[in-house]
């Protein structure tokens, strides 16, 4: 669930790219961008947990998974142009 959505602010697009973003991460990585024993306080972790550095991992570049798993969406995706 994107941060928009736990918040209850609009969402777009940019909610299913959040989506996609934590499913690479699972895929890469084997286990999700957050996770914790309850719902809630993983929505929560979503809303303002900055996403955890992973210096095992080949690409050894936070900067492209934290773009990508950005809590606020203006300008996490600025580079994709729709229409």
């Amino acid at each position: 669930m994107s941060p928009e959505q736990v918040s209850g602010s609009g969402v777009d697009f940019r909610s299913d790219l959040y989506a996609l973003g934590c499913i690479l991460h699972q895929l890469v990585c084997g286990e999700p961008p957050f996770s914790a024993p309850q719902a809630l306080t993983v929505m929560m972790q979503h809303l303002g947990t900055p996403p955890p550095a992973n210096g095992e991992r080949p690409w050894r570049d936070d900067r492209t998974r934290a773009g990508r798993i950005g809590q606020r969406p203006v300008g996490v995706h600025a580079p994709l142009r729709t229409g």
